[in-house]
């Protein structure tokens, strides 16, 4: 059974360019090695079957800010857009034809552990990332009413908001993540989905 996996994973990890290839083998853990696999394919199959490209022949690049592109866009999608993410047991993707975008997932058993796997304490988390919310963020992770697990859920909305944005922009760690303010909006009574906007420099 072993040996069947490890074919397999040989078999998918092939089916990548060689600099991606040599991405995803750096990986230490097992585990964060398919997450890393079945990103990058299925990043490949969303720009194949949108851009109409045989899957062989598609030219994944990566900007300096390490944001993936697709080098070989066709005439009628010159701008196609993608992004990816993976945490945990999650892999997201996102793709839009004409804007630039970014995605990022934060799974709820990832956030805030510890190297030796224990688990910060909510204080911990938020001193260690004080700069990162703005002021009214914060106020929004604080706000009354809220318990430990609230305002963790509140934080990590804002977190993967921040991260989906520098990946969408391509900066990579070039962006102080402070600068940029998110302000959210329920959409209805019955449900958790919120839209936002952002404020940068402001």
């Amino acid at each position: 059974r072993g040996v069947r996996h490890g074919h397999e994973i040989e078999f998918l990890v092939n089916l990548l360019e060689p600099a991606e290839r040599e991405t995803v083998l750096r990986f230490f853990q097992a585990s964060d090695r398919k997450l890393a696999i079945v990103g990058r394919l299925l990043a490949r199959k969303a720009c194949s079957e949108a851009c109409g490209i045989p899957f062989d022949e598609l030219q994944i690049k990566r900007t300096k800010g390490k944001k993936p592109f697709l080098a070989n866009a066709t005439p009628e999608l010159p701008c196609f857009n993608f992004n990816i993410s993976h945490e945990g047991g999650m892999v997201v993707l996102a793709s839009e034809p004409s804007c630039v975008v970014g995605v990022d997932v934060c799974a709820v058993d990832q956030f805030g552990r510890r190297r030796d796997g224990s688990q910060q304490t909510l204080d911990e988390w938020m001193s260690l990332f004080d700069a990162q919310l703005t002021p009214h963020e914060w106020s929004e992770v604080q706000a009354p009413g809220l318990d430990d697990a609230g305002k963790a859920a509140v934080f990590r909305r804002h977190w993967s908001l921040k991260e989906a944005f520098v990946k969408a922009r391509g900066d990579g760690l070039g962006f102080e993540l402070g600068r940029a303010e998110f302000r959210t909006t329920r959409l209805d009574e019955l449900s958790s989905r919120r839209s936002a906007e952002v404020i940068v420099d402001g």
